[in-house]
């Protein structure tokens, strides 16, 4: 026993050793076969090699073949396995003792026959499913005889011989190699059997689980029947009185009484499925005409093919024609072949059925100018819950079982069914069945009528009417957006089953505007249009999942705000967690209640109000904050300009008259220089410089502290002030190309010394710019004066080296300068900008670095209407 052998269950054990014995039993049979046919040929050699031997060795090969026909006959007996196993080794032993007495017989050790002994060895290990002990006991009994047979034909002296040693180590080797080979094979093939083994064991345990969900789905479509019969009875009841019923109460009977059909169906569909996979016969056989038959079938769907503006006909055949079939199933089957082609088929399409006898067999066809079926789907068109993709890639409604069902039904009646189709040429399928059934009665000539349950008027109403919901939905523009309802609130619904939107739609509009639509593709856009507050999305959807278009309008944070509800029929938790990371504010589960669902969509929409609103809030308070930031830096500006406008004043009042002082005795210095030597004379130059210096800046400081308001004065032209400009700067513009973009007759109001003022600031700062960048090979200073509808625009531009950032932003702050002290107190820019404002302007600048630096000035012309009068 192997160790696996060991460690296996005694059950395993128990049924691995019924296999082995009936392999032993079988290949011992076929080790006597060719022991009983091969010895005797054997004789033929012998006459060759040993003639003077052959009588003796003749005898001994026909005793082997009369003796090992005996056992044969002797396996016939039931063996148990131990007397199987031993029965095994003593007709091995025995084949080598032939051997090993034709041997003895033929030189002993000198004897070519010892390979007969080999030739055993090899047998049983490739032959006889042995264990390694098996084959070590024929294997060292089989050498014991070898050498006995060879002491008993040339004595001990033989032991001592090359030719001896030689054959009786091959023996040796031979025997080895046999009994490695044997315990090789003996665990693979134990092994082999575990995994048989497990494998039969889960084969019926899938079995099992195969026909417990068999009798499952057999059990749930039988109760599943009985509520749904209390629904459909009470439903067409009411419905028969409809005329007392309001608009609204009658068309969601109508949903009810519809979808309550498609779920009958549905049930009746998965039953036929699990009684024929269980075997039963659910086959009526009778005798019909098929002409009345078909014409029948194709006049209860001609509607379906009309509101789809598609042609649905009778072909002309034998009206003679009989088939014996169970009318009911046969009518499942070309009912079902009948709304698949009008599923696919194109608004102007044509469909037809004819029928045609072939010998003993029957041919119903159902041909169609449809989208048709590609290869591919071809081959699994009519396995379970497969479905064909349409056109543009759309799958249809369904769950993939009804094909299936048709070519289950047609194999019950021994047919077969075919399907002949090119993409975009239609298809054709075929029902190829027999005229009579396998039987010898004669089944009565009878029109169809129904005498079983599922002949009765609900279940063949439901089996008609299941598809009509598809059949709306194509019929239906698929690209109309339909607005219902007003309100506060817009609700976008996305959902693309008929009477699940008409449903939804019906609550929705008598409390919200609502917009409908049922392609995903179209979202998007529509949520452009529309702008709606909260977006009801399908999870399903046929060309677009509403989780992947939730997903998209998230990523866009002008979407942020709107509140996203998912539909979907899972109702696993992976799935709600996989919405909510998407970014759906909500997650509702099908069937749901209208009061459930009006009530989330409420919550969600007042939710959003209020967000918006505090949104707003938010934002108003920000800028509110913004404003007070700018108010208090101007409040505290104002303060340091009143605080400076106080010191400047005051400086004025104490400095003015020393200074008048000082100037006027300079002024007399210079006017009688006798008795300065030039030294002096130098330094009392160098005086007057100074304080003419003082002057100025005092000068700066009064426009300053006490700006000057603009008189009323007529208008001037805006030359008058340029070309001064231009001549007291002359130092600064040296060497700088000067444009004037402007036309003479352009006036400006205001007071033309302040202008004159701002128009000098403004050039000698561009001038000494420009001077500060001596590799500028084109200094250039451009003037543009234009008026416009709503003022006077005046810039200037120079190409120079621009001003940075941080210092444009402090650049009409008093006292800021970038220059060196000595030349420059910041003043300039400040009181130009002072002088705009006094005329009711304003004054920006914008530069770009190593470019060119811009000063606009720009004056409303109401403004100036004013100062004009």
């Amino acid at each position: 026993m192997s160790s696996r052998e060991s460690t296996a269950t005694p059950e395993i054990l128990s049924e691995y050793h019924q296999v082995d014995n009936h392999r032993r039993l079988v290949r011992l049979r076929i080790a006597l076969l060719f022991s009983i046919l091969f010895f005797p040929p054997g004789y033929l050699i012998d006459l060759l090699v040993y003639p003077e031997s052959s009588p003796h060795l003749l005898k001994i090969r026909l005793a082997v073949a009369i003796g090992f026909s005996a056992l044969l006959l002797l396996t016939r007996l039931r063996l148990h396995r131990t007397a199987l196993i031993w029965f095994g080794i003593i007709i091995a032993i025995l084949d080598i003792a032939v051997f090993c007495g034709m041997t003895l017989v033929t030189n002993g050790a000198y004897s070519p026959y010892y390979a007969g002994i080999n030739l055993i060895l090899l047998s049983i290990s490739i032959l006889m499913p042995w264990t390694i002990w098996e084959t070590a006991t024929v294997s060292a009994v089989g050498l014991l005889l070898y050498v006995g047979a060879c002491l008993s034909a040339s004595g001990m002296g033989i032991l001592a011989q090359p030719v001896f040693l030689n054959n009786s180590f091959f023996v040796f080797i031979t025997g080895a190699i046999c009994v490695i080979s044997s315990g090789i094979q003996s665990r693979a093939r134990f092994s082999d059997f575990q995994l048989r083994h497990q494998l039969d064991v889960q084969n019926r345990e899938l079995q099992a689980l195969d026909r417990l969900k068999t009798n499952f789905f057999s059990n749930v479509t039988h109760e599943l029947r009985t509520p749904l019969t209390l629904i459909l009875g009470p439903v067409e009841t009411i419905l028969k009185k409809s005329h007392d019923l309001p608009p609204q109460i009658h068309e969601n009977l109508l949903l009810a009484q519809r979808n309550a059909l498609r779920l009958l169906k549905l049930i009746n569909d998965l039953l036929d499925l699990t009684r024929m996979e269980q075997g039963e016969n659910v086959l009526s056989l009778r005798r019909f005409r098929l002409e009345p038959y078909l014409g029948g079938i194709v006049d209860s769907v001609r509607h379906l093919g009309l509101a789809k503006g598609i042609s649905i006909r009778l072909l002309e055949g034998n009206s003679e024609d009989t088939l014996e079939a169970d009318p009911a199933k046969l009518e499942k089957v070309v009912l079902n072949l009948l709304t698949n082609a009008v599923k696919f088929t194109p608004r102007g399409g044509t469909i037809s059925v004819s029928w045609e006898r072939q010998g003993d067999r029957e041919l119903i066809s159902v041909a169609d100018t449809g989208v048709g079926i590609s290869l591919a789907d071809q081959e699994k068109i009519f396995d379970r819950f497969y479905q064909v993709s349409g056109d543009s890639g759309r799958q249809s409604q369904g769950v993939g079982i009804g094909l299936a069902l048709v070519k289950e039904l047609v194999e019950q009646h021994g047919g077969t069914l075919r399907v002949a189709s090119e993409s975009g040429r239609g298809s054709t399928f075929t029902a190829d069945l027999p005229v009579a059934a396998a039987h010898d009665e004669t089944v009565p000539l009878l029109e169809p009528s129904g005498s079983n349950e599922e002949d009765s008027e609900p279940f063949r109403e439901a089996f008609r009417s299941a598809d009509r919901t598809f059949i709306n939905r194509e019929v239906e523009n698929s690209d109309d957006v339909r607005v219902l309802g007003s309100g506060q609130f817009t609700v976008l619904v996305v959902e693309d089953e008929p009477d699940v939107l008409r449903y939804i739609s019906g609550f929705l509009s008598e409390k919200h505007r609502v917009v409908l639509v049922r392609e995903g593709s179209q979202t998007e856009a529509l949520v452009e249009e529309f702008q709606p507050d909260l977006l009801l999305l399908d999870w399903m959807l046929p060309d677009r999942s509403g989780l992947s278009i939730c997903h998209d309008l998230r990523q866009d944070p002008k979407h942020s705000d709107r509140k996203i509800v998912i539909l979907t029929a899972r109702v696993d938790e992976e799935s709600k967690m996989e919405a909510l990371k998407a970014g759906a504010d909500d997650f509702l589960l099908k069937p749901f209640s209208s009061l459930e669902l009006q009530t989330r969509i409420d919550n969600l929409l007042r939710s959003g109000e209020l967000q918006k609103r505090l949104r707003e809030r938010n934002t108003e308070l920000q800028e509110t904050l913004h404003k007070l930031e700018q108010t208090e830096a101007q409040l505290i500006q104002s303060e340091k300009m009143n605080a400076l406008g106080s010191l400047s004043a005051g400086l004025l009042h104490e400095i003015n008259n020393p200074l008048n002082y000082a100037f006027s005795g300079i002024q007399l210095l210079e006017m009688n220089p006798e008795g300065l030597d030039e030294d002096s004379k130098e330094t009392v130059a160098d005086i007057r410089d100074g304080i003419k210096r003082v002057i100025d800046v005092i000068r700066d400081l009064k426009t300053f502290a006490y700006p000057e308001k603009p008189g009323r004065q007529s208008r001037f032209p805006i030359r008058e002030i340029v070309d001064p400009a231009r001549k007291i700067a002359t130092r600064e513009l040296e060497d700088i190309e000067f444009v004037e973009e402007f036309s003479d007759d352009l006036t400006l109001d205001g007071q033309k010394t302040q202008w004159l003022h701002v128009l000098i600031n403004l050039f000698t700062n561009a001038g000494r710019a420009l001077h500060e960048e001596p590799d500028n090979p084109h200094p250039r200073i451009i003037l543009r004066a234009e008026k416009t509808d709503k003022g006077l625009l005046l810039s200037c531009t120079d190409n120079g080296p621009g001003i940075p950032k941080e210092i444009i932003k402090r650049i009409f702050d008093p006292f800021f300068t970038t220059r060196d002290v000595g030349e420059g107190m910041g003043m300039g820019l400040s009181i130009c900008r002072t002088i705009v404002e006094n005329h009711g302007g304003s004054m920006e600048v914008k530069a770009i670095p190593n470019q060119e630096t811009t000063f606009t000035i720009f004056i409303p012309e109401s403004q100036t209407k004013e100062d004009h009068e």
